[in-house]
């Protein structure tokens, strides 16, 4: 759809609207701004604003006023370029601020064909916005063949898709990883490496866990 910052106006009218195709336009910070301001309190879920290299990190923030987000597209914009975790929390923080609704605080930012729901994870939450950590997480390293050594993290909820997290993270962390199934703990998040204070941070930066849900292991 091509359309300007001045056309924005015209979609106050089109609360029900659930995704929203954006992409390819020459949008700007202001125009994210009033698409924060016009889609406020409406049904929209999907917002893909990809190629429109003025957007820029600020307005990818301003649009924490979307309560009904879910998946955010930002590929080829100068806002795909700025650090995804720094990103993703500013505007979960945003959203946890502005709107009380705990349902609202989970959306997906994605900044390349791979799609890390704002929470990474509204695209890895299973069950429909029920992506509750109730549990502890146990993160381990292990020691392998001469100096290498391995990651483990177990105990992430069931609701949570973990293939989608390993590929967040490698992307994150730069390193290899995979999901294993362990006869007793069942789904096992592996990263090459030791990427212990990595994956606390990322956790808890994308609210998956709280920090004190987090055990980290020694050797």
């Amino acid at each position: 759809m091509r359309i300007r910052y001045e056309g924005i106006d015209n979609f106050s009218e089109c609360e029900s609207l659930e995704e929203l195709d954006l992409s390819g336009n020459t949008l700007d910070d202001w125009s994210c701004q009033k698409l924060g301001r016009v889609f406020r309190n409406s049904n929209l879920r999907s917002l893909n604003l990809s190629n429109n290299p003025l957007i820029t990190n600020r307005g990818v923030e301003s649009l924490h006023w979307i309560r009904s987000l879910r998946t955010l597209t930002i590929t080829g914009t100068a806002a795909a370029k700025y650090p995804f975790l720094e990103l993703l929390s500013t505007v979960n923080e945003r959203r946890a601020h502005t709107h009380t609704h705990r349902l609202s605080t989970h959306v997906v930012i994605t900044s390349d064909p791979f799609i890390c729901p704002l929470d990474p994870f509204a695209d890895a939450i299973k069950s429909d916005d029920s992506g509750v950590q109730d549990g502890l997480i146990h993160i381990r390293i292990q020691q392998r063949n001469g100096r290498k050594t391995l990651t483990t993290v177990q105990g992430i909820s069931d609701n949570y898709d973990k293939k989608k997290i390993v590929k967040a993270c490698k992307k994150e962390f730069a390193c290899n990883g995979t999901v294993v199934e362990h006869p007793e703990y069942g789904e096992v998040i592996q990263l090459q490496g030791d990427q212990r204070n990595n994956i606390c941070q990322f956790l808890t930066k994308v609210q998956i866990a709280k920090p004190e849900q987090l055990k980290v292991h020694g050797f």
